[in-house]
């Protein structure tokens, strides 16, 4: 080893365009992963509060992503996007929609591994349905007489009643995209042209491809 001080921080500010790069491509995919799955989760949850037939098997259906592998996850997701063998382009291409490159497109395969993220809504949906089993139904009755409409009731004593818990949700889904490194390294090696160039992968690259464990460190 040799010292060298500060050398690793500056070289990852001022000359490394890559650092920058998985940078953004690091929060833009936060962007665009926790808030589609904050909002999908509390709608399912919403939707599958109160018992009706059929509940329980719709519950677990929405939970089994979550026990799947991460890595199974990404192959399976692989192949449904596959440009010409996969399923989500054979749907939209019988109905007359153009069928994206999906993980060989740089402007597609950020939103491709988005989606595979958002997929995943099992954990903070049964965060949001024990929270709302918390809200008192004496006072969604009473809004209820008073003439609420059910999305008055949700927006003006059900969210404000569980911001608690979407505030749980929020934290937890942003340190997990944070993370984000399994989806990238199976799915697309951080292609094409660095668009899925992630931090955490960017690390791994640099540690474990290059072996410049200093560099990585710096990084981490």
């Amino acid at each position: 080893p040799e010292w060298i001080g500060l050398a690793n921080y500056i070289r990852a500010v001022s000359t490394d365009r890559l650092f920058w790069r998985s940078l953004t491509n690091t929060f833009s995919y936060v962007a665009l992963t926790v808030p589609a799955q904050l909002i999908l989760a509390f709608v399912v949850a919403l939707l599958l509060r109160n018992r009706f037939r059929g509940s329980g098997a719709l519950r677990a259906a929405y939970y089994v992503p979550m026990v799947v592998p991460y890595v199974a996850a990404s192959v399976l997701w692989s192949w449904m996007l596959h440009p010409r063998l996969g399923v989500v382009n054979y749907v939209l291409r019988s109905i007359g929609l153009p069928t994206p490159m999906w993980l060989l497109s740089e402007t597609w395969a950020k939103p491709a591994i988005a989606l595979l993220a958002i997929w995943h809504i099992g954990q903070p949906m049964v965060v949001f349905l024990a929270g709302l089993q918390g809200v008192p139904d004496e006072l969604l009755e009473a809004a209820k007489i008073d003439g609420a409409s059910g999305f008055q009731q949700t927006m003006h004593i059900t969210i404000p009643l569980v911001t608690p818990v979407i505030l749980y949700n929020a934290i937890i889904g942003i340190i997990n995209a944070f993370q984000v490194f399994t989806f990238a390294y199976i799915m697309t090696g951080g292609g094409p042209l660095n668009s899925t160039m992630f931090y955490s992968l960017y690390i791994y690259r640099q540690a474990f491809h290059y072996f410049d464990m200093g560099y990585a460190s710096a990084l981490a």
